[in-house]
């Protein structure tokens, strides 16, 4: 094809394609951690909805106050140590949940997820903005257009892979845990998590000091 629906040989330029990896696995965490919680609060602890709501509602309003001031606090610190910075809380919070149990108090996971949607604001648009900072001018449609794709994908995969483990590891378990199974299934997944958030802290050290 002579017009490509994804150039994926912008790939070959280092700072985009790092930013790209990292995009794509802030959002396997982010769609992953998104679609465990309410698990945890509703089918785990048997909570109501409304609950569930209550526990994710700072979190997402800590996200869109951050947001806006993510391009400040990039042009303040450089990529390389936001990124560092943002990928180091996303690996600690997503850590943290590894160790909730049927009797933690309600508002640490929400706390958690609190810190973990910071991250993920501080490092969702100036990753793209710092990526595509380094393609010819000519591509950068392009760029934002597989950028966007392959990170929606990541984020599906994501939500499946990390359900996916919680339900074997919890139906494998069941014989030895007993009522505990559920909340052992989702503290492995979050393990496995926080295995790819570890991935991206690591991309994160490898970035560039060259910044545009």
């Amino acid at each position: 094809m002579e017009t490509p629906f994804l150039n994926l040989r912008i790939l070959s330029q280092k700072q985009f394609l790092l930013s790209v990896l990292g995009s794509m696995l802030l959002y396997l965490v982010m769609m992953g951690s998104s679609v465990m919680l309410p698990l945890y609060v509703q089918s785990i602890r048997g909570l109501s909805a409304t609950i569930s709501g209550l526990v994710t509602l700072p979190g997402s309003l800590a996200m869109t106050i951050v947001s806006p001031l993510a391009g400040k606090i990039y042009d303040k610190l450089g990529m390389k140590r936001l990124f560092i910075s943002g990928a180091l809380f996303m690996f600690v919070s997503t850590g943290a949940m590894f160790f909730i149990s049927l009797k933690t108090p309600i508002w640490i996971p929400a706390l958690i997820n609190v810190l973990r949607s910071l991250s993920i604001g501080c490092l969702m648009m100036p990753l793209i903005t710092w990526g595509t900072s380094f393609v010819d001018e000519t591509f950068v449609a392009d760029a934002t257009a597989l950028l966007t794709s392959l990170r929606t994908i990541a984020g599906a995969i994501g939500s499946a892979i990390f359900v996916g483990i919680m339900t074997a590891v919890a139906t494998n378990s069941a014989a030895t845990y007993g009522v505990n199974a559920n909340i052992h299934g989702m503290n492995v997944s979050f393990f496995a998590m926080s295995l790819f958030a570890l991935i991206l802290l690591l991309f994160a050290l490898s970035c560039p000091k060259s910044e545009k």
